[in-house]
């Protein structure tokens, strides 16, 4: 039976190529939460109103591996600067069979950095969590 790889990209950057960046277990796509105001209605009563959809918070464990510190510190900064300026990330579980694609559209924000420790310096490789906000499901 053939293996599935996951899907995972964000603005065209593969982070699970299989060679170079993998994602690591625990990702977590947020949840669909909800937001509203509240108003005091007439006759004193709470009401519900501008009910919308919450920004929610998207993590992603990868492993980047690279050749040189200068190669992994290139990627580094391309996801740094993808999730700066927001865009799309599309997901689908690997496994036995191919999961449901779903994508998500990603507001702009600061962007993760990677920890800069032994193992980025030394050997090339990042381990760390992609943190990115992104709008509800449509």
């Amino acid at each position: 039976m053939p293996q599935y790889r996951t899907i995972c990209q964000l603005n065209g950057i593969n982070l699970n190529n299989g060679t170079t960046t993998f994602v690591m277990p625990g990702a977590d796509l947020g949840t669909d939460g909800v937001e509203y105001d509240t108003i005091r209605h007439y006759d004193g009563s709470l009401l519900q109103h501008d009910v919308r959809g919450a920004l929610s918070t998207m993590t992603i464990p990868v492993k980047l591996v690279f050749e040189s510190p200068a190669a992994l510190g290139a990627m580094v900064d391309a996801i740094r600067a993808s999730v700066r300026g927001g865009g799309s990330f599309t997901w689908a579980d690997g496994g036995e069979s191919q999961g449901p694609v779903e994508s998500f559209m990603l507001a702009e924000e600061s962007g993760p950095e990677a920890p800069r420790d032994f193992l980025y310096r030394k050997r090339g490789m990042a381990i760390y969590d992609v943190k990115m906000t992104r709008f509800p499901r449509a």
